[in-house]
């Protein structure tokens, strides 16, 4: 674990991640790819071409997002393990100097067990170190929350009536990093070494001359967090997207594209399980073989004489048929695994196309053309960019 987490820390040294955390269905996804968007469409005209912004890495992922925004749509939820970091390049013509924003969308399930969820600190590295390997990497994709150098923290505006209870998992998060920079040696001066922006997602439900900071003080456990706990630049944005009905086709497509998405990740649960069952398959077959061949070692030494040949040929027999049992295990639960993924993937592909029933609360989804509060955007790339400065020294 020692040397992963030193390789981790190694990497992410030099590079500015941005860790975007919130639960299930605050707008994490959204709020990232609008970021993504401004960059590259506003940035060089609101900087007077100080700044250019491109997407590079993990375009793909989040080209698709904004598709589906401008599509009249709002993408599917993150699925546990899917969410590649997006990386946008920040270029100043004038200086001539490159920044490059990791941006570390996750899924609303891992920020609830990785960040949430009670338990012991190293055991919380740990979870964090093993989510899904990145590349040839010895960590996972969530590795980022360990050293971030900015947290955007995503509040859901239209749950602000229950933001009295809820509002105390975000202070658990805020404090599980802190824990977490303490214990591999990175806090400084007792507190976060990183910046922090609040985001008011979802602030179209809310009146829209709303100051964001007057929204702030409707979260004392939050500010009460951030005060104790984080020692860097801490900037409070709102996050506005107009929102029309959707009629029936829009509604289709919608569900067309929740139900690929989930075809897409079945698919890729197969592949992921086929992977470590053939492993699996060939360790029980080279299981097999070292019985057989133990097995005949120990009749050929019943029959010798030799009592001490024969103890350490029936030692050897016991330990491989032991190694046989538990690899004749491990291969019967992932078959298991295996047909389980490949039955999720037939049932839908069999399954009928979801009905919209025009009876129910209307479905609604971004306007076309696509609005948002693109000048609080802009403020934002541009706050992140002056926190990536100062973080990497230029």
């Amino acid at each position: 674990m020692q040397g992963a987490l030193e390789q981790a820390r190694a990497d992410f040294d030099d590079r500015v991640a941005v860790a975007f955390l919130g639960p299930l269905h605050a707008g994490k996804t959204v709020h990232c790819a609008l970021l993504k968007d401004v960059a590259a469409k506003h940035l060089m005209r609101h900087t007077n071409g100080r700044y250019v912004g491109i997407a590079t890495d993990g375009s793909e992922r989040i080209n698709r997002i904004t598709d589906a925004l401008y599509g009249g749509r709002f993408p599917v939820k993150t699925v546990q393990g899917t969410a590649v970091p997006l990386t946008v390049e920040i270029t100043s013509p004038k200086s001539r100097t490159n920044i490059s924003l990791l941006f570390h969308d996750m899924a609303g399930e891992e920020y609830d067990q990785l960040l949430v969820k009670e338990m012991p600190v190293e055991e919380r590295i740990t979870r964090i170190m093993a989510t899904p390997t990145v590349d040839d990497k010895p960590y996972g994709l969530m590795a980022h929350l360990i050293f971030a150098k900015i947290y955007v923290v995503v509040i859901d505006c239209s749950t602000a009536d229950s933001w009295g209870g809820s509002e105390s998992y975000v202070k658990d998060a805020i404090r599980s990093i802190y824990d977490i920079k303490d214990h591999v040696h990175d806090l400084y001066r007792g507190r976060i070494p990183a910046d922090m922006a609040i985001v008011f997602a979802k602030h179209d439900t809310r009146p829209e001359d709303e100051d964001a900071d007057k929204l702030a003080e409707g979260l004392p456990e939050v500010w009460a967090a951030v005060k104790k706990y984080v020692g860097g630049d801490v900037k409070c944005f709102k996050s506005r997207l107009v929102c029309t009905k959707m009629d029936s086709e829009g509604i289709e497509k919608m569900h067309a594209a929740k139900r690929a998405a989930k075809l897409e990740s079945a698919e890729a649960a197969v592949r992921d399980s086929q992977g470590v069952f053939d492993t699996a398959a060939q360790q029980l077959k080279d299981a097999k073989t070292r019985l057989d061949a133990a097995a005949t070692r120990y009749d050929e030494a019943k029959g010798s004489g030799d009592a001490s040949r024969e103890q350490s040929c029936q030692s050897a027999h016991v330990e491989a048929s032991r190694n046989h049992e538990e690899a004749a295990r491990t291969y019967s639960s992932l078959e298991d695994k295996l047909n389980r993924a490949k039955s999720e993937v037939d049932k839908i592909r069999s399954g009928p196309p979801p009905a919209h029933d025009d009876s129910k609360s209307p479905v609604y989804g971004p306007s076309q053309p696509l609005s948002y509060n693109t000048d609080e955007y802009l403020d934002m790339i541009t706050w992140l960019i002056k926190m990536a400065n100062r973080s990497t020294g230029h």
